[in-house]
C-alpha cells in the first residue's frame, strides 16, 4: 500500500462535499433498525447475541430456558420509513515540518468521513430449462427488488517522514479505515413454482475494519552506489454481520385482493431464508518483513552501468472465521396458533408469542462447517540483474523464489474432519528485454511466471446464502494453486516526460485455473448452488493500446488572429485513453459436466475501452475532467444441464468533473457520476449457442440513478 507522501511546505485543508443521487435522495427510504455508534460505522452491540447467549442452543433442553433465549433476540423485522438526506463526506488534512537538530521530521494527517445513501430497483428473475419450440425459458419466479442501503466510511492516515541524514530516511506509515453498511431489502412477486404470491426482506448489517501500519527504511552507501531499503508492516482486518435477518411470506398467486393477508413461511427445520438470524465473524492479523538490496557494479562515471538486485520478503497471515445462525419454528405441531402467521412482521416474533406451546421457539442451524482458522506462511527471496549491453539495448532478468504454507482447518457438514496443507515450493523466472530507437521511443519483450494462490474462502466448505442472486457459495479445500506463464511485447513513445503512446501485446497460459462451478442436482426453487474448482488450463490473447496526450504540442498560441482563441482552447485540451482486446479460452476437461468443455475465462471480458478528456486552464485556474468506461460482457455465473450460463453485460459509464479555484485558498468541484445511469443487466444464454440476443432472457436487471455533487476544499 503506497499512501500519500509529504510536502514541503506546512498546509492545513479542510473539504466538504454534499451530493444527490437520482431515484434516492428525497425519496422514501426504508432503513433497518439502527444502533447508535451505527453512524460511526461500527455496531454498537444492538445486533449482537446477548452475553449470556449460549454457544449452541443444541445443549438447551429445557423449553422454558429456550423461550426465554428467543425472547432476548431484538423483534427487528420491520424497517422505518424515512426521506433519504443527501450525501455527506468531510475531509481534513495537516502537513507538518519539524526540524530536531539536523534531523528534518515531516507529518502528514488526513481525516475523512462520509455519510451515503443509495437505492435502486431491480427485476429478479429465475428460469426452467430452455424449450426450443415456444423458443422460451418458463419462469420460477418473477420478482421486484428495491434495495435500499446507507454507507459510513471513516478514514484515518497519519504517516511520518524523518530525514536523518541526505543518505538516510525513516518513514512510518498507518492507515485506518472503518466501514458500515446497513441494508433493507424488500421483495414482491410471484413464484409461479409454488403458486404463491411473495413479500420477503432482508436486513443485513456489515462492518469492516482495516488497519495498516508499516515501519520503512532507506539508506544509500558507498557513495550511492548501494542501496539498502527495509520494510516492517502490520495489518489486521476484521469483518463481521451481526444478525442478517431474512423472512418470506406469501399467500396463493389467485388471491390478489388486499384483504387476503400474507402468511409468513415457517420452515420445519433451521433456515437461513425462512425467519433466519445469521451472525459472522472474521478476523485476520498479518505481520511481514523485507529487506532488498541495490548495487551498482561500476563506478558513477560510467555511461553503462549495471544494477544487481537482491531481496528476502517474509510474511505470516492467520484467520479466524466463524458463522451461527439460528431460525424460529413452531414449537408443537399440535397446539400451535395458526393465527400468529398472519400477524404484521413487527407483531410476528412479540415476545408473548415465543413459547414452549402455542407459538415459536429458536432452533440452531450452525453446522461445523460454518467456522474454519486459516494460517499462511511465506518466505521469498530474489535475485536480479540489469545491465545495459549497450546505450541501446538493455537486459534485465532474475529469479524469484517463493516457500508458501497454506494450512486450514474445518470440518464439513456431517463433521467429517478437513485439513488444507499446501507446502508449495515455487521458483518464478523473469526476463525483460528492451532496445531504444531513440532517447524516446523504445520495444521490449518481457516473460515471467508466477503464481495465483487461493484464496482462503475459496478452500473453505463454508456455505453462503447470497438473498439478492438467490445463490449458495461454498469453498472446496481441494483446490490447488494455478501457476501463469506471461508473455508480453510492447512498442512505447514518451513525445514528453507526461506523454505516452503504447502498443503492445500479451499472451497468458494458465495451470489449473480456479473457476466457480455449477453444482449439478442441487438446489431447489430457482436456487443455484456453486463451488470452486480448477480447471485443466486457460489462456488468453489480447492486444492493448495506451495513449496520454496533450494538444499544445499541435498548436500555435500565439499572434492575434481570429483563429487564435480556438487554438488555445483546444491547445489545453488533454486526452488519456486504454483499451484492451482479449480472446479467452478455459479447457475444463472432464469438469465440464452439462457445459461446452471450452469457454471464455469466467469474469473476463473481450474487450475495455476506458477514454478520459481533460481541459485545464492553469492561470484561471480552471479544469474539466470527462471519463468514459465500458467493458464486454463477461461469465457471471458457469450453468449445467437445463440451467445456462450467466452474463453481465455492457454497460456505459461517463463521469464528469468541474473544478475550479478562487483566490489562492479555495477550490470549488463540482461532479455527476454514471451520468447515462444504464441498467446493470445479468442475461443468460437461454440456448446456449454462445450469444446473447433478445431471445436470452434476463435475470437480474438493477435500474440505478446519476449521482451530483458539489463540494470545496480550503487550503490554509
Amino acid at each position: 500500500m503506497v499512501t500519500k507522501n509529504v510536502s514541503e511546505e506546512d498546509e492545513f485543508t479542510v473539504g466538504y462535499t454534499s451530493g444527490v443521487k437520482a431515484n434516492t435522495t428525497f425519496n422514501d427510504f426504508y432503513q433497518a433498525p439502527k444502533g447508535n455508534s451505527d453512524w460511526l460505522g461500527k455496531d454498537d452491540g444492538t445486533r449482537s447475541l446477548p452475553g449470556s447467549f449460549p454457544t449452541s442452543l443444541y445443549d438447551v433442553k429445557d423449553p422454558g430456558q429456550l423461550a426465554d433465549l428467543g425472547k432476548k433476540l431484538p423483534n427487528a423485522w420491520t424497517s422505518a420509513k424515512i426521506q433519504a438526506a443527501p450525501d455527506q463526506r468531510f475531509s481534513a488534512s495537516l502537513i507538518k515540518n519539524l526540524k530536531f537538530g539536523k534531523m528534518k521530521a515531516a507529518n502528514i494527517t488526513a481525516l475523512q468521513y462520509g455519510m451515503t445513501f443509495d437505492s435502486y430497483e431491480a427485476q429478479n428473475l429465475g428460469f426452467n430449462s430452455y424449450d426450443l419450440n415456444t423458443q422460451q425459458s418458463d419462469t420460477i419466479y418473477d420478482y421486484n427488488d428495491r434495495m435500499y442501503r446507507e454507507n459510513v466510511r471513516l478514514s484515518l492516515l497519519h504517516n511520518w517522514t524523518f530525514l536523518v541524514s541526505p543518505a538516510t530516511k525513516i518513514e512510518f506509515r498507518n492507515f485506518f479505515n472503518q466501514q458500515g453498511s446497513n441494508q433493507s431489502i424488500l421483495r414482491t412477486g410471484s413464484n409461479f413454482e409454488e403458486g404463491s404470491l411473495v413479500k420477503s426482506y432482508a436486513y443485513r448489517y456489515q462492518e469492516r475494519t482495516v488497519y495498516s501500519g508499516q515501519l520503512h527504511g532507506s539508506h544509500e552507501i558507498n557513495a550511492n552506489r548501494t542501496k539498502i531499503d527495509w520494510t516492517a508492516a502490520y495489518s489486521y482486518s476484521h469483518s463481521a454481520e451481526p444478525d442478517f435477518r431474512r423472512i418470506r411470506t406469501k399467500k396463493d398467486i389467485g388471491a390478489a385482493a388486499d384483504s387476503i393477508p400474507y402468511q409468513v413461511v415457517i420452515a420445519p427445520s433451521a433456515s437461513t431464508i425462512d425467519a433466519g438470524r445469521f451472525y459472522s465473524d472474521l478476523t485476520e492479523n498479518t505481520g511481514s518483513g523485507a529487506l532488498d538490496f541495490e548495487h551498482a557494479l561500476k563506478s558513477n562515471a560510467d555511461l553503462l552501468i549495471p544494477k544487481f538486485r537482491a531481496g528476502v520478503y517474509v510474511e505470516s497471515k492467520q484467520r479466524e472465521f466463524s458463522a451461527r445462525w439460528m431460525s424460529y419454528k413452531q414449537s408443537k405441531i399440535t397446539g400451535f396458533d395458526n393465527s400468529l402467521l398472519y400477524l404484521p412482521l413487527d407483531q410476528i416474533f412479540a415476545p408473548e408469542n415465543i413459547n414452549d406451546s402455542t407459538g415459536f421457539k429458536l432452533e440452531e442451524g450452525t453446522n461445523p462447517s460454518d467456522k474454519y482458522s486459516a494460517y499462511n506462511s511465506l518466505t521469498a527471496g530474489y535475485a536480479a540483474l540489469s545491465w545495459p549491453i549497450t546505450e541501446k539495448f538493455n537486459v534485465s532478468g532474475g529469479v524469484r523464489i517463493e516457500h508458501n504454507i497454506q494450512q486450514l482447518e474445518s470440518r464439513s457438514y456431517s463433521n467429517a474432519k478437513i485439513t488444507v496443507d499446501n507446502t508449495i515450493t515455487s521458483i518464478l523466472p523473469s526476463i525483460n528485454l528492451s532496445y531504444n530507437f531513440t532517447e524516446k521511443m523504445l520495444v521490449r519483450v518481457a516473460y515471467a511466471q508466477s503464481v495465483n494462490r487461493p484464496e482462503f474462502r475459496e478452500l473453505a466448505p463454508f456455505a453462503y446464502y447470497d438473498f439478492t442472486f438467490n445463490n449458495v457459495l461454498s469453498g472446496n479445500s481441494e483446490l490447488k494453486t494455478p501457476t501463469i506463464q506471461n508473455f508480453d511485447l510492447r512498442w512505447e513513445l514518451y513525445p514528453s516526460n507526461s506523454e505516452m503512446i503504447s502498443i503492445g501485446a500479451f499472451y497468458k497460459d494458465f495451470h489449473n485455473p480456479i473457476e466457480m462451478f455449477f453444482v449439478p442436482g442441487s438446489g431447489s426453487g430457482g436456487t443455484r448452488n456453486f463451488t470452486y474448482n480448477n480447471a485443466d488450463n486457460a489462456t488468453s490473447l489480447g492486444f492493448e493500446i495506451e495513449v496520454k496526450k496533450y494538444f499544445i504540442s499541435f498548436f500555435d498560441t500565439t499572434g492575434k488572429d481570429q483563429g487564435l482563441f480556438i487554438r488555445r482552447f483546444v491547445s489545453r485540451l488533454g486526452l488519456s485513453a486504454n483499451a484492451a482486446w482479449i480472446v479467452s479460452e478455459v479447457k475444463l476437461g472432464d469438469k465440464a459436466v452439462g457445459q461446452s468443455e471450452n469457454r471464455p475465462m469466467m469474469g473476463q471480458s473481450p474487450y475495455i475501452f476506458n477514454v478520459g478528456l481533460f481541459f485545464s486552464n492553469v492561470e484561471k485556474k480552471f479544469q474539466v475532467t470527462a471519463l468514459y468506461n465500458t467493458i464486454g460482457k463477461r461469465v457471471f455465473a458457469v450453468g449445467t444441464y437445463g440451467t445456462p450460463d450467466i452474463y453481465y453485460m455492457p454497460r456505459n459509464l461517463f463521469d464528469l468533473t468541474v473544478t475550479k479555484g478562487i483566490g489562492k485558498n479555495l477550490e470549488i468541484k463540482a461532479g455527476v457520476q454514471d451520468l447515462f445511469a444504464e441498467d446493470e443487466v445479468y442475461q443468460q444464454d437461454s440456448n446456449e449457442d454462445g450469444k446473447i440476443n433478445s431471445t436470452d432472457e434476463k435475470v437480474f436487471v438493477v435500474k440505478r440513478g446519476a449521482s451530483y455533487s458539489l463540494g470545496f476544499n480550503l487550503k490554509f
